[in-house]
């Protein structure tokens, strides 16, 4: 693609509906964070430690990736700079409003509890919409897998907690194949009934479903 045509796409006013946090990081901030936990690591290392590669097999092996990004997303400050940096990116290609979605479930290792997890990261947001010209809202990611009835309940309240204040929506996310969305209906019918929005990745990667034909 030619320079000015490039240009011309980054001029462009967009809207982003899909993207995760943890798959969005800046490699030099994650190299920083590691250094400061006192690990040897390698800039050139860490990039590829947060990427896949071009012929990366499937789904399972791409949620690899999200390994390192979840090992240093475990406090409040980073949370809000890493909220707050990809806004900044996203602005800086013409985005103008962003929904970004985490599990808030995978930032409680060390400590935190979903309230802060969250609260931080409408902090790291509202400062970016302070700063910078977009809008923006979060969706929290309920997570497929077994024995997590309990921790995605609480994410759903979370949700409705911090409705309309930052978060707009739920949404269901992992090894889809390995766990079928039917196994989460009791959730978001708790999520209906509290009148949460919610989306759900369904359909990308499960190649053995059976689609019936509507009568």
């Amino acid at each position: 693609m030619k320079e000015n045509q490039l240009n011309m796409i980054k001029k462009i006013p967009k809207i982003v509906l899909h993207l995760h946090l943890d798959g969005s990081l800046r490699p030099e901030t994650v190299y920083n964070w590691l250094k400061e936990q006192g690990k040897d690591v390698e800039l050139e290392q860490v990039k590829k430690d947060l990427m896949v590669n071009k012929d990366c097999r499937d789904l399972n092996e791409y949620l690899q990736k999200f390994d390192l990004p979840l090992e240093v997303l475990q406090t409040e400050e980073h949370i809000e700079q890493a909220i707050y940096e990809l806004f900044e990116d996203l602005a800086n290609q013409n985005v103008i409003y962003a929904e970004i979605r985490f599990a808030p479930c995978l930032h409680i290792m060390k400590g935190l509890n979903y309230d802060q997890v969250v609260e931080s990261a409408i902090k790291g947001m509202n400062k970016a919409k302070e700063k910078l010209k977009i809008e923006g809202n979060l969706l929290l990611c309920c997570m497929r897998g077994k024995d997590n009835k309990k921790s995605n309940l609480q994410t759903v309240m979370t949700a409705k907690k911090y409705l309309d204040k930052g978060v707009c929506g739920l949404d269901l996310a992992g090894a889809e194949a390995l766990y079928p969305t039917s196994e989460y209906k009791d959730i978001f019918k708790v999520a209906k009934e509290l009148d949460i929005p919610f989306t759900i990745h369904a359909g990308e990667a499960d190649r053995t479903t059976k689609y019936k034909k509507s009568s």
